[in-house]
């Protein structure tokens, strides 16, 4: 099954930073494509900002720059933040978290998957945080571990992310703890403010299809790409996954071949070509 060709592939990105691709470590090729690895937490300060996120997309157009979405969070407010220090740290923080630049692969693949679903904008938001943020990332474990139906509290988080992060206060570890289970409460895997349960989140074609991109950045293929961190979050079966990654090659959000138990999925339209390369270097 093959989606929709023709399309030329995208001209922004790594490409125009003239990477060299001999030599380059995991971390630099992960950097360029939007993954960061390693750093601080911005959720010590802010959760992971949706209803920022989405006001700021629905006002900046898809092909606006970096310096376009500063000066709309900055000089004209579409946020309605009461400072300009307010809206500077904003602007700050929504970069750390999402990138905001169209030259990174994978905030110029949030934007053409938010404009496709509605439904799956919490997850896709999420996906994207998790990427941006390795503290964020490495609390999934927490909340995947909980059954439907369980209590899970701040504490929780910030006692389980303690040793990722020896360095911090107590203060800071509370708020981390606090913001991070507000995220989880954002994306749709906890229900309630005072006390947060844990349901399933609401997935769409387009959250699929941003989580098998995150797994192709990431050097995956074939069948692994539906067995990977991102493809966990969406707590979908095998068989679903499937399903909604055809429904996403139909949408022309990838491509999906697939003959017997061979899968292959690409993104033609998403990557230029030395990012292709990328994601293709040995880890």
């Amino acid at each position: 099954m093959a989606a929709s060709q023709g399309k030329r592939r995208p001209t922004g990105g790594v490409g125009q930073l003239r990477l060299s691709l001999d030599g380059t470590s995991r971390y630099d090729r992960l950097r360029y494509l939007g993954i960061r690895e390693f750093g601080d937490s911005p959720h010590t300060s802010r959760t992971m900002m949706l209803a920022e996120l989405s006001v700021l997309l629905d006002e900046v157009g898809c092909d606006a720059t970096r310096a376009d979405y500063g000066a709309a969070i900055i000089d004209a407010n579409v946020l309605g933040k009461t400072s300009t220090m307010n809206r500077k740290k904003t602007d700050e923080l929504l970069v750390r978290v999402y990138g905001l630049d169209g030259n990174l692969p994978l905030f110029r693949a949030l934007r053409r998957f938010w404009r496709d679903d509605d439904s799956g904008r919490p997850v896709l938001a999420l996906l994207a945080a998790m990427a941006r943020d390795p503290v964020l990332r490495s609390s999934w474990p927490l909340v995947q571990a909980q059954p439907v139906g369980a209590v899970v509290t701040s504490a929780q988080f910030a006692d389980g992310l303690r040793p990722m992060v020896p360095h911090y206060s107590p203060k800071s570890l509370a708020s981390l703890g606090r913001n991070v289970a507000s995220t989880w409460g954002q994306a749709g895997h906890l229900q309630g403010i005072a006390r947060r349960r844990r349901q399933r989140p609401q997935v769409s074609v387009a959250a699929v299809a941003f989580a098998l991109l995150l797994g192709h950045l990431e050097g995956h293929r074939g069948l692994a790409l539906f067995d990977t961190t991102w493809t966990s979050v969406l707590e979908l079966p095998s068989a679903d996954l499937l399903s909604f990654a055809a429904a996403a090659s139909q949408r022309g959000l990838l491509q999906l071949l697939r003959v017997g138990d061979v899968v292959e999925v690409r993104f033609p339209n998403l990557l230029t070509e030395q990012e292709e390369a990328l994601c293709h270097e040995p880890a």
